[in-house]
């Protein structure tokens, strides 16, 4: 996908970008089903999040995933955050089904909530 060799996979198989191979043509912006790469117009390349390779030879989430107190932000393979989002969504049910569900909601919010799970799992699922 990129013409220039700009893009390419570290040992633990996360994307980089090589800014001094970049030329700027976006294709990778183009392609990426993510949106991830984005164009630095000061300087006429892509650049995207480094996912904090010195955090991940630590075996430490990266900087944002670890300062994000709401569970907004996860960081594995698809496998595993497919995996997490499905345990989540399984004890909402049954906290629900149990009447122990803390969290206010009304009937239509929740359906659309589990829908948007249910959704986003099947999407995300690698095989």
């Amino acid at each position: 996908m990129c013409p220039t060799g700009a893009l390419y996979h570290d040992e633990d198989g996360a994307v980089m970008i090589t800014p001094e191979k970049c030329i700027g043509c976006k294709m990778c912006a183009i392609v990426c089903p993510f949106g991830i790469p984005e164009f630095e117009a000061l300087n006429g390349v892509m650049f995207k999040c480094d996912l904090c390779p010195d955090r991940r030879a630590e075996g430490r989430p990266p900087a944002c995933v670890e300062a994000c107190k709401t569970g907004a932000l996860m960081f594995g393979t698809i496998d595993e955050v497919v995996s997490q989002v499905r345990k989540e969504t399984a004890e909402k049910i049954i906290k629900l089904k149990e009447g122990t569900y803390e969290e206010e909601y009304n009937g239509w919010d929740l359906f659309r909530s589990m829908y948007a799970e249910i959704i986003r799992i099947n999407e995300g699922e690698s095989k």
